[in-house]
């Protein structure tokens, strides 16, 4: 975007009657990419009053047309410059872009089978958001596969391969295209996040931590971030990391009884409950209302076996926030520990119930393969 809007400023100062029909079309692009819709009509006025059958200057006013929302005056436009010339990548482009927010999907894809051989991402991207929106999922990355190279510069190909790869279980690929997209653009917030998101699932969490760190850097009042640094600490074993990153976003947000009740349950995951003990009980009595401090006090708890008190701060937590499949697989888990199969198996049929299937299904698993209590 830096380089567009240099190359923009940089046309501007070119003496208005000195522009050429090129420069004023690509004084009307950049300004139409940037958002200035108004000197972009200005612009194309210029080229359209040297020449206004000009093909690039009505191809820029079409694209202009799709911009402001004259969907309808766009695709005809386009269609007009495809039958002057059916290889016009720029027309297609326009007219598959007007068709797609038109909400013609289906149409996209027809009129994009029908178009010669382009090999242009532009239009392979529409095509294959068309092939997604009608749940063709196949046919969408074939399409964008056949254009899309790892060199590619264009952001929302990779971002848009990123979410294919995802929704055909292909996490790995996923990943390698939201690098490709975050590396183009390292200010695309929505893509870093769900990079980060990303690594953190996968474990790779020494690949998360610059990418944190950059969010960090641009905002550093922003304490989900500080949170997410301390989670990726904790991944690499850092636990002091951890707990600065943690004391950080406390720092930020003060009153955020969730981040301390976060700073808890590190304390419990990295041996020390008696320090998270510590820090919840002056929160038990100053938010006796609060669902998630009782779920930290029955985390630790349970780090020190303490498994009927575990059991009461679970319950407590369920009945101050309501169902939760988690915390009903932790009673069952703590029920278990106790050798009680039976109230062990009531809150693991229970979190099943609220959608905690998978944890049901180990805990079974377990049941069955545990003696009973004596």
């Amino acid at each position: 975007m830096k380089k567009i809007i240099e190359a923009y400023h940089t046309l501007l100062d070119v003496p208005p009657d000195e522009r050429t029909i090129d420069v004023h079309v690509i004084i009307a692009a950049l300004a139409t990419t940037l958002g200035h819709f108004t000197d972009a009509d200005h612009a194309l006025n210029a080229a359209e009053a040297l020449d206004p059958s000009h093909i690039e200057v009505n191809t820029e006013r079409a694209r202009w047309n799709v911009e402001v929302g004259d969907i309808q005056n766009a695709i005809v436009l386009a269609e007009s410059i495809l039958q002057r010339d059916p290889n016009h990548t720029g027309a297609a482009t326009v007219l598959l872009d007007g068709l797609f927010r038109n909400g013609e999907f289906s149409e996209v894809i027809k009129r994009y089978r029908a178009m010669p051989p382009l090999n242009s991402l532009d239009m392979a991207v529409i095509a294959s958001r068309s092939f997604l929106r009608t749940e063709n999922v196949p046919d969408a990355v074939s399409t964008l596969d056949a254009c899309l190279t790892p060199d590619s510069e264009s952001v929302d190909a990779h971002f848009l391969r990123s979410q294919l790869a995802f929704l055909s279980q292909d996490p790995t690929r996923a990943v390698i295209e939201l690098e490709r997209a975050c590396t183009l653009d390292p200010t695309f917030m929505d893509g870093i996040n769900q990079l980060i998101h990303s690594y953190i699932e996968l474990d790779r969490w020494a690949d998360a931590l610059p990418w944190v760190q950059i969010l960090i850097s641009r905002n550093p009042e922003d304490p989900e971030q500080h949170f997410r640094a301390a989670l990726v600490y904790e991944g690499l074993g850092q636990t002091t990391n951890a707990i600065s990153a943690i004391d950080a976003a406390i720092q930020v947000a003060p009153h955020d009884v969730e981040l301390h009740c976060a700073k808890a349950n590190f304390y419990s995951r990295s041996g020390e409950p008696n320090r998270a003990i510590a820090l919840l009980k002056p929160l038990v009595t100053a938010h006796p209302q609060h669902q998630v401090v009782f779920q930290a006090l029955g985390v630790a708890f349970q780090y020190q076996e303490r498994w009927e008190d575990a059991i009461k701060a679970f319950k407590k937590s369920i009945a101050l926030g309501g169902p939760d499949a988690a915390i009903s697989a932790a009673i069952g888990t703590a029920y278990l520990a106790m050798g009680h199969r039976g109230p062990a198996t009531e809150a693991f049929k229970q979190s099943a119930e609220w959608g905690g299937g998978p944890e049901f299904e180990r805990a079974v698993d377990i049941i069955n393969r545990t003696r009973p209590a004596e």
